[in-house]
């Protein structure tokens, strides 16, 4: 039975978010060329929105429904049905418990358009 379930990011997840890519456990495996301020972060998720070549997707614990992690689809050629995929679990006292590869079988249960 999954613990994680995944949903589209919302607005109203931008600052946990930014909580996670600010922590320096996390940071370091991430792209140095992340949203800085509040301001960058807005335009990250508006330009998201609009990007037919990236998803990105909330985990979510299944029972308490906290975001707990980031889940992303990348470079994604809809023609060969390929994408790359990568993950954060922003919660550091959930990490190593399985959480993004069951989130990874729920996503690759999931039709994304």
């Amino acid at each position: 039975t999954p613990i994680s379930i995944i949903r589209a990011i919302e607005k109203k997840d931008l600052d946990i978010i930014r909580k996670w890519n600010f922590n320096e456990e996390i940071r370091r495996f991430l792209p140095p060329s992340l949203p800085v301020n509040e301001e960058e972060q807005i335009k990250w998720f508006e330009n998201l929105q609009k990007d037919s070549s990236k998803k990105k997707f909330i985990i979510e614990n299944k029972l308490t429904q906290q975001p707990v992690g980031m889940l992303g689809l990348m470079k994604i050629d809809h023609q060969n049905q390929q994408a790359e995929i990568g993950w954060t679990i922003g919660e550091i006292s959930l990490q190593k418990k399985g959480i993004a590869t069951d989130a990874l079988k729920v996503l690759s249960k999931t039709k994304v358009k």
